[in-house]
């Protein structure tokens, strides 16, 4: 199972990282402005940076909607249940069996399956 706060981290690390390295590509661009040649290289540089930029930036957007939609709370026992999303027209009260025992749900994707 994926840890998405940790993924989050990890992208927010890799952003930081990217626009430090855009702000460094800028003032070396600006340095190089009188070499034509030596200045096309570090604005092509630059432009994939940004793009890079734009990739992670992207990909913490869906991170973020994963975290949102995948409300997990630990139980008593410690181990978790997955908490109602807000768009599923679910009935809960298919998720207890006979006794009354409530099964373990694992959500994988779209898909649902209890476990006994």
């Amino acid at each position: 199972m994926i840890d998405w706060h940790t993924e989050l981290v990890l992208v927010n690390e890799r952003i930081d990282e990217i626009e430090g390295r855009i702000s460094l590509q800028s003032a070396k661009a600006q340095r190089l402005s009188n070499n034509k040649e030596d200045y096309k290289k570090a604005i092509s540089i630059l432009a994939l940076l940004q793009e890079r930029l734009k990739n992670a930036e992207q990909h913490k957007r869906f991170i973020e909607s994963r975290t949102s939609k995948q409300a997990v709370r630990e139980d008593v026992d410690g181990s978790a249940k997955v908490v109602k999303e807000p768009n599923q027209t679910q009935n809960m009260a298919a998720a207890h069996n006979i006794a009354g025992t409530p099964l373990k749900q694992v959500k994988i994707q779209n898909i649902t399956i209890d476990i006994k």
